[in-house]
Order: C-alpha cells, then sequence, then structure tokens
C-alpha cells in the first residue's frame, strides 16, 4: 500500500477515504441523483445529535429544532459570513492515491504548492 494512503487513512480515517473515492468514480448524473439521499441521511444524524442533547424533545421538537438549525445554516449562506477557500478534500488530500493530479500529471510531495 502506498505510505501516502496509508497516511491519509490515519489522519483522516478510512471510511472518510473510501467515501471521497467513490465520489470520484461517480458521473455527475450519479452525484446529482446522490444529493437528496446525502441530505436526508445527514438530517436523520442531525435529529439522532438533537434527541442524544435533548432526550425530553418530542418528536415535533426535534424537527422543529432541526429545522431551527436548517435555516440559520442557510441565513449564514446567504449573507456570505463564512465561506470555504479551498475544500477538505484538497486540502488534506492533495494527491490522488494514484499520485496523479485530476489531469492526469504526476505530482510528487515536494512539488505541492503552499
Amino acid at each position: 500500500m502506498d505510505p501516502l494512503e496509508e497516511i491519509r487513512k490515519r489522519v483522516l480515517g478510512a471510511d472518510f477515504v473510501e467515501k471521497v473515492l467513490e465520489a470520484r468514480r461517480m458521473t455527475i448524473g450519479e452525484r446529482i441523483a446522490a444529493g437528496p439521499k446525502l441530505f436526508d441521511l445527514e438530517c436523520e444524524r442531525a435529529r439522532q445529535e438533537i434527541r442524544s442533547h435533548n432526550p425530553q424533545f418530542t418528536d415535533e421538537q426535534v424537527n422543529e429544532e432541526l429545522r431551527r438549525r436548517l435555516a440559520a445554516q442557510r441565513a449564514i449562506d446567504e449573507a456570505g459570513i463564512y465561506r470555504d477557500i479551498r475544500p477538505v478534500e484538497e486540502e488534506l488530500m492533495p494527491f490522488t492515491l494514484q499520485g496523479r493530479s485530476d489531469r492526469g500529471s504526476v505530482i510528487k510531495p515536494s512539488e505541492k504548492a503552499e
């Protein structure tokens, strides 16, 4: 196994690395189709987190808190308060596991742009 792959898996977690690689193999159509499913999965994860922090909440209160969080995030996004300057994948995974950039040229760690 490539030493860089080992480092990535230890730092980011093997599941994250595999999900990134799976996403890279998807076509544009598959990525678009996956969006709603991923949103639903993330909403369910958020509901579980809300329930764990507020065990006394009813299902309606959990859903209300989720709606509040989504509205707050939407307001932040629309106001442009925070913005990503570089995606996590590019920041933490500058190389593909084959050691090639997206354009197919070989990148050596010493050539990585800072």
